[in-house]
Formats: C-alpha cells, sequence, structure tokens
C-alpha cells in the first residue's frame, strides 16, 4: 500500500519467495500482522477510506493515467511517468467490492468480502466483541483466469494484463455508462502514450 511500482528504489520481492507463492506471501503477512496488532484493522479501514474519499470520481482517469504510464515503461520513460503514490487504483473501489487483475503469474483479487471474514475470524479468536469492517482490501487474494470465460478469452487474444472491475451495484454501472458517455477525448492532447481509447 502507497508504495509504488513505478519508484526505482522500491525492492523487488522483499518476501524472498518465487513468483507463484508471492501472493499468498503477502496475504498471510498481513493478516499476521493484524494479528500482531488488531488495531490495525481500524486503522488501515480508515485510512483506506479515506483515500477512496479523496479520488471520489476519478476511477476511470486513473486507470487510464496507469495504463499511460504502464506504455511509457516500454519506451523507458519512468521519469515521467505521470502517477507516483501508488494510491490512485483504490479509487476503483468507489464502483466496485472486488478488483480483480491478471497478468502472467499474477492473477489476483482485492476482496472485501473474503478479507472481512478472516478479519473477523482473528477478532473472534482473540474474544474481542466486535465486528470487523466491511471495508475495500488491500490484501490480495488468488483467482484463477481459467474459470472466468471471457478473461480466458482476452488471454487467447494476447492480452498482457486484464483487470476486470465487477460493478457493486446498477448505480455504479450507470456512472461508468454516464462517465464514457460524456467523456472528453482532449483527454488525449495530455497523454504521453496513450494514442487511442
Amino acid at each position: 500500500s502507497n508504495l509504488s511500482s513505478k519508484d526505482p528504489n522500491n525492492i523487488d520481492n522483499e518476501y524472498n519467495c518465487k513468483d507463484e507463492d508471492l501472493i499468498d506471501k503477502i496475504r498471510d503477512t498481513e493478516f499476521q500482522t493484524y494479528e500482531l496488532n488488531v488495531n490495525r484493522i481500524t486503522s488501515d479501514s480508515k485510512n483506506i477510506d479515506q483515500i477512496i474519499a479523496d479520488y471520489q470520481g476519478r476511477y476511470l482517469w486513473e486507470l487510464f493515467q496507469n495504463a499511460d504510464d504502464s506504455l511509457g515503461k516500454k519506451k523507458n520513460q519512468e521519469p515521467n511517468f505521470i502517477g507516483t503514490k501508488g494510491v490512485g487504483f483504490k479509487s476503483v473501489f468507489e464502483i466496485t467490492n472486488e478488483p480483480e487483475i491478471y497478468s502472467g503469474k499474477f492473477n489476483f483479487k482485492f476482496s472485501s468480502i473474503e478479507t472481512q471474514k478472516k478479519l473477523q475470524n482473528i477478532l473472534d479468536k482473540k474474544g474481542i466483541k466486535k465486528q470487523a469492517p466491511y471495508s475495500p482490501s488491500r490484501i490480495p487474494h488468488h483467482i484463477y483466469p481459467s474459470k472466468n470465460k471471457i478473461i480466458k478469452k482476452l488471454f487467447e487474444l494476447k492480452f498482457s494484463t486484464i483487470i476486470n472491475l465487477p460493478f457493486k451495484n446498477e448505480t455504479a454501472k450507470n456512472k461508468i455508462i454516464n462517465f464514457l458517455e460524456n467523456f472528453d477525448y482532449k483527454f488525449l492532447l495530455f497523454s504521453q502514450n496513450i494514442q487511442s481509447i
């Protein structure tokens, strides 16, 4: 959280494990931290809620920005990236409870539902009579592209990274439709790498 892959000073794999084990390792480490300090359950939840409030209505702009920066990576333009803090992606929680990312060996989702269940187990084990917050999660959970026909088809079409944002409700769906219907194509003038949408 709050670390960006765009920062050249980041440690690539501080977990010291194989790529295929990385998602589990991150997830397990996060839950171990919560077991050691249950107060972080509330503080992290409030922190993520605040980030989402700060980025209200920016989810598509943040995704366009990420796509633009990703294309820049191929052209070796890292110093010119638009985004740097690594928090903008969290804005998608305004429209989804379970954003999914499929990319090579790394296929995972950030699930509010699965995370809340695990956090509730931690609280119950410690005898804390409190409801775990249902909040956007920064903890990754495995998903399998073969179980989703559309994702499987996109990989067959040679897409290398796929982001799936299942709508959390009809209101979220209508927000996206409205945004795209009123999208200002002049945005492309400020893009360094995106040529078309």
